[in-house]
């Protein structure tokens, strides 16, 4: 375990200089839930309470020094690298006694896994994206979840105490991401699969605490996940649920098989890696064909696994349960997230080790020779791959730095995504760059999609408004946000700016009505009421 975590220690050691980016300003900057610790009733009200806690204790202790926010990353990363360890060993044990072959487990299969998974650079966004340790603290909660399950059901001393201690950790779990929802079901599959291999079995073995475990969801529907995801109306910049405009549930489904082949790559080749895909939807049957028939392959492959090698066969049918609920029909407005591999990687990881070590025995007894020194070799390969892997960690690290760096990066990798284009020219833009900013910022405009978010539209024609009208262009300028104002009506600033730029051509009648207008969305504005009085008086003379 030390080995453990010197190595990731190491690896993310660069991590605690990163800067906030993407998703972090709008979670940490505007979110007053984590501006005080106390009281826990608003602290602990949002969506993702568990979450907005640790926001609120960091900004406790640190403020908004990132410094703080990404060391709790890499200790969570840490904490959940161990328990997964903890997890293979138990788990390699019970696998042991049920063969009644010996009560210790080699160490070398835990750790090996443990440590690719650890190290692989697929787990900087869950890692390094302050924010998404969202993801991380639940794989935490649902890793001890399993633990504790597996050790409630293999008659460890305490049994009740670890079930008890299952539930306890899946509640706290919901509390802090929904993909936890599919812990239950996890717990569920292994019993059946691994334990008892029969479902009716588990179920009158265990009933009452699968009742206790499955009762943790209703703390999605107190949060208010639930109902987000199930309304379809009255939610016009949902990022996920049935009410997400601009991809329906089939149309998501068609997507996602080519989505899960990309996961499945970047596990093996992780590279490049993006921070932002802007990940196509797939619109027709025939283009999800090809990628929908290997997925399904590869499916129906676990589900004959469970029956012939049942932990081979769970590990591979974790992965699809895993990823369903950001997998299936219910449409996110993001398809793709590498974030959302944190879990799952730990699975396919499995397989492979599992899988070459496997190969290997079985081709040197065809060859006729013998097997010592198997476990030998793979260890030795084991250390390069996680020396290779934890190298690209640390530079992927290094592009968390520079904020400019990352979205530039992106933008080579998806150059037709709309967001890369205008998150870098914000970027930019806090970099004092403002002449690559507006380029940036038409770059934006110019690869839009009729499924292109209008708010993001709308910010890149304000910003490209605001470039020109210091560039005394009022006519180009007053266009501009004219577009803004038309693809986000309550667009505060672009109003005010129209107002300005009409004034600027004399047209004083209708900057006074976008001042007027200004007023009706903020009436606080600090110039709005000032420039509608000089509009009037300009008017009037």
């Amino acid at each position: 375990m030390t080995v453990l975590t010197l190595a990731t220690a190491a690896v993310y050691s660069n991590s605690l200089s990163a800067a906030f980016v993407f998703d972090d300003r709008p979670h940490i900057f505007a979110n007053d839930r984590i501006t005080s610790v106390f009281p826990l009733t608003t602290t602990l009200s949002g969506r993702r309470p568990m979450v907005d806690l640790t926001l609120a204790l960091n900004h406790a202790v640190g403020g908004f020094d990132p410094t703080g926010y990404h060391l709790f990353n890499v200790v969570v990363h840490i904490l959940a690298g161990l328990t997964l360890f903890a997890l293979l060993r138990r788990v390699g044990a019970g696998a042991a006694n049920r063969k009644a072959t010996t009560n210790r487990t080699p160490i070398a299969f835990p750790f090996a896994v443990a440590m690719l998974w650890l190290l692989h650079p697929l787990q900087t966004q869950s890692v390094t994206y302050v924010i998404q340790r969202g993801e991380s603290t639940m794989g935490l909660f649902y890793l001890f979840t399993l633990y504790a399950a597996v050790r409630g059901m293999d008659g460890s001393k305490g049994r009740r105490a670890w079930l008890v201690a299952c539930v306890a950790t899946c509640a706290l779990g919901m509390a802090t991401k929904a993909v936890m929802l599919t812990a239950p079901l996890t717990v569920l599959l292994y019993d059946w699969i691994v334990v008892t291999r029969s479902l009716r079995a588990s179920l009158r073995a265990r009933w009452f605490f699968y009742v206790a475990l499955t009762s943790t969801l209703s703390i999605l529907a107190i949060c208010g996940v639930t109902s987000g995801v199930l309304v379809t109306v009255g939610r016009p910049n949902a990022n996920v649920g049935f009410a997400v405009t601009g991809v329906t549930p089939w149309e998501y489904l068609l997507t996602q098989p080519g989505v899960l082949l990309h996961y499945l790559r970047l596990t093996l080749w992780p590279s490049p890696l993006c921070i932002d895909y802007g990940w196509p939807i797939v619109t027709s049957l025939s283009q999800a064909i090809l990628p929908g028939t290997i997925i399904l392959v590869l499916l129906g492959l676990a589900i004959w696994m469970c029956r012939r090698h049942p932990l081979a066969g769970f590990a591979w049918l974790s992965f699809f349960v895993i990823l369903a609920p950001t997998s299936s029909v219910i449409p996110i407005r993001d398809p793709l997230f590498e974030h959302r591999m944190y879990l799952p990687l730990a699975a396919v990881l499995a397989l492979l080790i599992a899988g070459s070590v496997y190969l290997v025995r079985w081709s040197r007894r065809r060859a006729g020779k013998s097997s010592t020194g198997v476990y030998r070799t793979c260890i030795v390969a084991v250390a390069v791959l996680a020396t290779v892997l934890g190298i690209r960690t640390f530079q992927r690290n290094a592009d968390y730095q520079n904020e400019v760096k990352l979205w530039k990066q992106a933008t080579i990798v998806r150059p037709q995504n709309p967001r890369a284009h205008y998150s870098l020219a914000v970027a930019l833009g806090r970099a004092k760059r403002f002449d690559e900013s507006q380029r940036s910022f038409r770059r934006t405009i110019e690869v839009s999609t009729d499924r292109t978010r209008r708010d993001v539209l709308a910010e890149a024609y304000y910003h490209i408004g605001w470039g020109l009208i210091r560039r005394e262009k009022a006519t180009e300028a007053i266009a501009a946000f004219r577009k803004a104002v038309a693809l986000k009506p309550n667009h505060v600033e672009a109003s005010f700016e129209l107002g300005w730029g009409l004034g600027m051509i004399g047209k004083y009648g209708e900057a006074a009505d976008a001042f007027r207008r200004t007023l009706e969305l903020d009436a606080n504005h600090p110039q709005a009421k000032k420039a509608l009085a000089d509009a009037l008086a300009a008017a009037a003379d």
